[in-house]
């Protein structure tokens, strides 16, 4: 929620003498990747100061990275400041913290977090559209248990979900649509709301720009890129999440390997039933492309992080962010 949610402004410096793909963070017993100048911000200025620095940057891009489980803050600024810079990406990187455990033991502490916690992006997400340029273009990138916090959030701005993260029925989201239909003065819409049930009465209010999240026949959708790395989403539940938003995103972009331990070790935990990100799920969800990594390269260990440290998945995401590219990579696409 806003008022727990802290804005924070860094700058990232990334050694020279370092392989493309690897990310080491500087500690007390190694050098690498340091931070510096980090700066307090606050909601209120937190954008504005955004917008200065993509407009600084040249570029009409910004960047949106969402961790994983067992990850601590400092790790995930580091390996989104690596990607970016390893893509390479222009603009700037926001990078959003869902309160990870950062404990390997933590697993069933983190899928709650994953799963309750998810307001605060949806926030983010909502105030970058709102406060930034129309022209800038954003591109979210989830990895792993970060695509439960990133599909819940983004499903809650388009009202199929409640806040407490169950899905709204047809008649909620049926109030929803005629609220969002009597006025384009959200006052107006706000006082239509009172018969909204399930607590979903609050996505007007929370989300003053909330109708162009949930409507359908945009000219020009809220987000650009969305890019789910190795979701480790139940592929049945993830076929539906994704299908409910696909018109919020101008493209949608699956990455799955057959290789991941570290997904097929939550298979085990989740009763045998596959994980989005496992190639295994055969995912056949229309209008999103599945890319199938088959194998993730030596800097990637469990086969799970090849979003971050395999070349060509990085030159992909390049051109992933780069609209006017095609995608000529060696890497098995699959476009439904």
């Amino acid at each position: 929620r806003t008022a727990d949610t802290h804005f924070q402004f860094c700058d990232v410096v990334i050694p020279n003498n370092r392989r493309r793909g690897t990310c080491p963070v500087q500690n007390d017993k190694q050098p690498g990747i340091a931070f510096t100048h980090i700066e307090e911000s606050v909601s209120e200025t937190f954008f504005s100061q955004l917008e200065t620095l993509r407009q600084q940057s040249g570029s009409q891009d910004i960047l949106i990275f969402i961790h994983g489980f067992n990850v601590r803050l400092p790790e995930a600024v580091a390996r989104a400041a690596q990607v970016a810079e390893d893509m390479p990406f222009a603009g700037p990187v926001v990078v959003f913290s869902w309160n990870s455990q950062a404990k390997t033991l933590a697993y069933q502490q983190d899928e709650h977090s994953a799963e309750r916690h998810f307001w605060s992006l949806a926030e983010l997400l909502h105030g970058l559209r709102t406060n930034l340029a129309p022209s800038c273009k954003l591109h979210v990138v989830a990895h792993s248990m970060g695509n439960r916090v990133t599909l819940r959030a983004i499903n809650a701005l388009t009202g199929t979900i409640d806040p407490v993260g169950q899905p709204t029925d047809m008649f909620v989201r049926a109030r929803l649509q005629s609220a969002a239909n009597v006025s384009d003065d959200f006052a107006a819409i706000d006082s239509t709301r009172t018969s909204i049930v399930n607590g979903t009465h609050e996505i007007p209010q929370r989300f003053p720009i909330w109708a162009s999240w949930r409507e359908r026949n945009v000219a020009t959708a809220p987000l650009a890129n969305l890019i789910l790395a190795a979701p480790d989403v139940d592929a049945v539940e993830f076929r539906q999440l994704v299908g409910d938003i696909k018109h919020v995103c101008s493209g949608i972009t699956v990455y799955a390997s057959e290789s991941d331990l570290a997904l097929e070790a939550s298979r085990r935990v989740h009763g045998g039933r596959y994980r989005a990100g496992d190639a295994r799920a055969n995912l056949d969800i229309e209008g999103v492309t599945v890319i199938r990594v088959s194998a993730p390269g030596s800097n990637d260990l469990l086969g799970h992080s090849y979003y971050g440290s395999h070349p060509q998945v990085l030159d992909q995401l390049h051109q992933l962010t780069q609209p006017l590219r095609r995608m000529t990579l060696g890497l098995s696409a699959q476009r439904q």
